[in-house]
């Protein structure tokens, strides 16, 4: 088999995370914030992406894929 190829791979970093460690705090889609120490089971249905450069960014929700039927990609 070969290989998937993440073209992010080399500027971002991914991290998989659930509503229990990256939970809302407040309003509007930034105020995420992911809780490593957290000690939980992690149900790891959440995707997390940053930046690996540069400033240190915060890390953020990757949007789910639509489930559109009509979609063929």
């Amino acid at each position: 088999g070969s290989a998937v190829f993440n073209p992010l791979s080399s500027t971002h970093e991914f991290l998989q995370a659930c509503s229990l460690c990256y939970p809302r705090e407040g309003p509007g889609i930034y105020s995420y914030v992911h809780k490593p120490d957290l000690v939980h089971s992690c149900k790891q249905d959440i995707l997390l992406c940053r930046r690996k450069a540069g400033s240190p960014s915060e890390w953020t929700r990757v949007r789910p894929i639509p489930t559109n039927s009509s979609f063929r990609g």
